[in-house]
This record gives structure tokens, C-alpha cells and sequence, in this order.
């Protein structure tokens, strides 16, 4: 048995996603000063996420070296952010109906991984970005 289509319900991806290209143009978090992050604010040591906010909102600007400096992972979860809107968009449309779970788990696995590694290797070298 399939699940149904959920299309007609296009007003929730649409919401979403003009409110986040809105986030990425109005926030631009400064590069040092008060820190955003919970973990950074209680335990005052950068986590595995770390820098992707002002990653992100460097990259979106065009500048790519500050970017890779905030966090190197930084255009790579802005990718799967997207990638992951689209798919919701499109489920909603109807322009396809099946749900590729085992991509979803595979690429949130990776992405998990690939952040505390990365996390580690900048513990290791002393290049956490700064809180």
C-alpha cells in the first residue's frame, strides 16, 4: 500500500522557504562578540555546529574563504537544506510521490559524521572557529 500524494498543501514548504532565504539575507551574524550557540554559552567550548551560521551567511554573500574559515561544512548543510526543501516542495506538488528514506537516513548519517570529524580535526589543530 502507498501513501497518498499530499498535494494541494503547498502553503507550509512555500512559508518555510521564503522565510529562510528572508533569514539568509537579513542575518549576518558578526564574527565574534556573544555568542549564538547554547553549547558555546554553557559549557564555553565550540560544539560540532559551531560557525555554520556565520558560515552560511558568509557564503550566501560570496564570501567563500571566511565562509571555509567559520566552517568548512558550511555550503555542504546549506546544500542539504535545500536539496531537502525541494524534495518536501516537491512531494507536496505532486511532481513525484515516493519518498526516498533511505537517501534521507544516509545523507543525515554522513552529515552527522562528517561534522563531528570535522569538529575533532579543528579540536586537534586549534582551528575552532571563535565563540
Amino acid at each position: 500500500m502507498s501513501a497518498a500524494p499530499e498535494t494541494g498543501r503547498l502553503s507550509e514548504p512555500l512559508a518555510v522557504g521564503a522565510l529562510g532565504a528572508l533569514g539568509l539575507l537579513l542575518v549576518n551574524p558578526p564574527a565574534a562578540g556573544v555568542p549564538w550557540c547554547p553549547s558555546a554559552l554553557v559549557f564555553g567550548v565550540a560544539c560540532p555546529l559551531c560557525g555554520l551560521t556565520r558560515g552560511v551567511a558568509r557564503f550566501v554573500r560570496g564570501d567563500i574563504t571566511a565562509s571555509l574559515a567559520f566552517h568548512p561544512l558550511a555550503w555542504i548543510v546549506l546544500t542539504v537544506a535545500v536539496g531537502a526543501w525541494v524534495a518536501w516542495l516537491g512531494r507536496r506538488a505532486g511532481w513525484w510521490t515516493r519518498r526516498f528514506r533511505h537517501v534521507e537516513k544516509w545523507t543525515s548519517a554522513l552529515l552527522a559524521v562528517g561534522l563531528v570529524a570535522v569538529w575533532i580535526f579543528r579540536a586537534v589543530t586549534d582551528t575552532l572557529p571563535p565563540i
